[in-house]
């Protein structure tokens, strides 16, 4: 994690002086409330199926040159159910979202953009009511690709976005783990979402997230988001949501 936020850090210093001498610019900030239903299946909880309503709230700043666009974002969400009188619970913290893109032209007059995104992503699951009060977890950090795109459609400009994983640093619990016994203090959970990491690629890890982006009034804008996780090796995990995303955008600067 030290060294994510050292990357960030430095790449915002990077664009910071490359804007610099490149000359003007726009800076923007975001907040962005997102309402979703979401499905996860976790294999080591027996393939329960969490299926219910999640709430996410996330901020992001987004840089703006004639050649490159450089942003950053945090999110912080979750959701809960009540199933035949037994509640589940999920959470999720994204604090880190960081892209550096770069103009990639136009193709028939709709212009694209495309570059590395780094992301880091922890989602804990807990079922306090199953006999085993299931506590479970997906850590990734991950590097990937990032795609933007622009277009005009009956004089209204849509945006899209593409993000899908590379390369990641997973973690889950192990496949032996006792699920009768488990902590949820700080510590304990802190410690669990940072444990057994492993190198996982295409074949094992996959994270990918389709937007698409239409303003509805002055610096206010809709969105359709779809977000697929899949976990392959063992303990394998699963994930789709659909989400409807509301952006204020504020704090913009030339």
């Amino acid at each position: 994690m030290a060294r994510l936020i050292i990357f960030i850090l430095l790449l915002s210093t990077v664009s910071d002086l490359a804007v610099a001498q490149q000359g003007s610019h726009d800076s923007s900030r975001y907040l962005k409330l997102y309402g979703a239903y979401l499905e996860g299946k976790d294999r080591l909880n027996h393939g329960f199926l969490f299926q219910g309503p999640d709430v996410t709230i996330e901020y992001g700043f987004e840089k703006n040159s004639e050649h490159f666009i450089w942003g950053y974002s945090f999110g912080l969400g979750g959701g809960g159910k009540l199933i035949a009188d037994s509640w589940s619970f999920r959470w999720e913290i994204a604090p880190i979202n960081a892209y550096y893109l770069f103009h990639a032209g136009n193709i028939a007059g709709n212009s694209f953009l495309v570059g590395p995104y780094l992301s880091a992503n922890y989602n804990v699951q807990n079922y306090p009511d199953m006999h085993t009060g299931y506590l479970g977890w997906l850590t990734s950090y991950t590097l990937g690709i990032h795609l933007v795109g622009s277009t005009n459609i009956a004089n209204k400009d849509i945006a899209f976005r593409v993000q899908s994983s590379v390369a990641s640093l997973v973690s889950r619990p192990q496949v032996n783990r006792d699920l009768y016994f488990f902590s949820v203090s700080f510590a304990d959970v802190f410690s669990d979402v940072h444990s057994n990491f492993r190198l996982a690629s295409f074949d094992s890890f996959f994270q990918g997230q389709f937007e698409i982006e239409m303003p509805i009034r002055n610096r206010r804008s809709l969105s359709y988001i779809v977000n697929y996780d899949r976990y392959t090796s063992e303990p394998a995990y699963q994930q789709v949501s659909h989400a409807l995303a509301y952006t204020w955008l504020f704090g913009g600067e030339k």
